[in-house]
């Protein structure tokens, strides 16, 4: 069979999107086309999750799209052009390769788009399955009001008009959005792994050793690409609110960007003494794990919608580390659900500095939940492959293990009660 994987943004988890599904392929002795970014070879992100398939795969770096909306906040209109040119470019690559089988690792955006233009005319031939993965949903807020109804009814009609193999929701609340406004699609919507690589856990002294860190005290920190949308400047600050015993630290790794860094730069005595540690730079797979290793408490005060997704409250809870949330959204759901640890506004900053004091002081005590290890199972790397591997095993008639269900989960709690028309409640698969 022939199949393309189409990823020109190779930033943040997209190129370990690639790297898994062409793995699962591969061991299905299928070898797939993986269309990427002409600067995406020259990339960290590239070093890290595809170098070791060239040979294995055929790489083809020919993408020139303008990426500038992946790497800066844009407007609405720079989104859609950006949606519009993915998908223009896709048809073209689909129509030069005889592609029958197309895998969509980012596909936020341009699913909605793909919808749009199959309102006028097919896109692409009628034999190619397409499946993407939506990792924050791209989907309206619950409808309040007439507008607000009628924008959600045309998204969904959007998603609808074309005839997905599969739509791979990472974030599971956007499911229930689904439901409502994709009654059609629902066959072909799934709940998939964020999926992360269970390590062998690793010490907080071991870490700190491997990252030149001073072994004594407690830190909480946030390791990543360090910006405004997760709350970065929120978490400087509440930290910094009161005085703190000079064994508490705040450990910050990563790239930082210009708005956490106009937040550091008003607590410059803090870091001068070393109570705040900045590492400014790109950090690898494994000083990412080595960082959430060696903090105490891993704080995620994300400022997005509640859609997003994400992946480091598994990695720190696979670490075996606290984590303080937001309250917001799917993580906040997911830190209270699963055991993870705990949650806090994290724009009131009187109360995110005391959740902080608290999370210090339970830190000690924390054990990973039973049901934490269940959502552990869920997003190991081999069941993101399975489910991304499902359709094409069912294509090809092939045997292997069917993948562990985001359903299965919640086999011993009860179902949830049947909705009324127009609300958005979960079944077992949501929950």
């Amino acid at each position: 069979m022939r199949v393309l994987i189409y990823e020109p943004a190779y930033m943040g988890h997209r190129l370990n999107y690639v790297r898994l599904i062409a793995e699962g392929l591969l061991e299905h002795g299928i070898r797939p086309r993986v269309v990427i970014h002409a600067d995406a070879p020259a990339s960290n992100e590239f070093a890290a999750h595809l170098a070791d398939l060239a040979g294995r795969v055929d790489l083809l770096p020919t993408s020139r799209i303008d990426l500038g909306p992946v790497v800066r906040v844009t407007t609405r209109g720079d989104s859609v052009r950006f949606s519009r040119a993915l998908v223009d470019e896709l048809v073209g690559v689909v129509g030069q390769y005889g592609t029958e089988h197309v895998y969509l690792p980012g596909g936020d955006g341009m699913a909605q788009w793909m919808g749009m233009r199959s309102l006028v005319r097919p896109i692409l031939p009628t034999n190619v399955e397409v499946e993407a993965i939506l990792l924050r949903g791209r989907v309206p807020e619950q409808a309040k009001g007439i507008k607000s109804r009628l924008l959600n009814r045309l998204h969904g009609l959007a998603y609808s008009r074309f005839p997905w193999a599969g739509l791979h929701l990472i974030s599971p609340p956007a499911y229930r959005w689904f439901q409502v406004y994709t009654p059609r699609l629902m066959d072909r919507v799934v709940i998939s792994p964020d999926p992360i690589k269970l390590r062998p856990r690793m010490s907080k002294s071991e870490a700190r050793r491997q990252l030149q860190l001073p072994e004594g005290g407690q830190y909480i920190g946030l390791v990543g690409v360090l910006d405004e949308r997760k709350g970065v400047p929120h978490l400087v600050e509440a930290f910094c609110r009161k005085p703190r015993p000079a064994h508490q630290k705040l450990l910050l790794i990563g790239k930082t960007k210009p708005v956490s860094q106009e937040a550091l730069s008003r607590h410059r005595p803090l870091i001068e003494s070393g109570q705040i540690v900045v590492v400014d730079r790109y950090v690898s797979n494994a000083e990412f794990y080595a960082a959430l290793s060696a903090m105490d408490v891993v704080c995620v005060p994300y400022a997005g919608t509640r859609w997003e997704s994400s992946g480091i409250i598994l990695d720190a809870t696979a670490a075996g580390r606290p984590v303080l949330s937001t309250t917001r959204g799917w993580m906040g759901e997911a830190v209270r659900r699963f055991q993870l640890g705990s949650t806090v506004d994290v724009a009131d900053a009187d109360k995110f500095a005391e959740a902080i004091d608290q999370a210090f002081h339970a830190a000690e005590d924390y054990r990973v939940s039973p049901r934490a290890k269940q959502l552990l199972a869920f997003c190991s790397e081999e069941n993101f492959r399975r489910s991304m591997l499902k359709r094409i095993v069912h294509r090809l008639s092939l045997s292997t293990t069917p993948p562990m269900s985001w359903g299965s989960l919640f086999a011993d709690e009860p179902s949830a009660p049947q909705p009324a028309s127009g609300k958005m409640v979960c079944n077992k698969e949501c929950q």
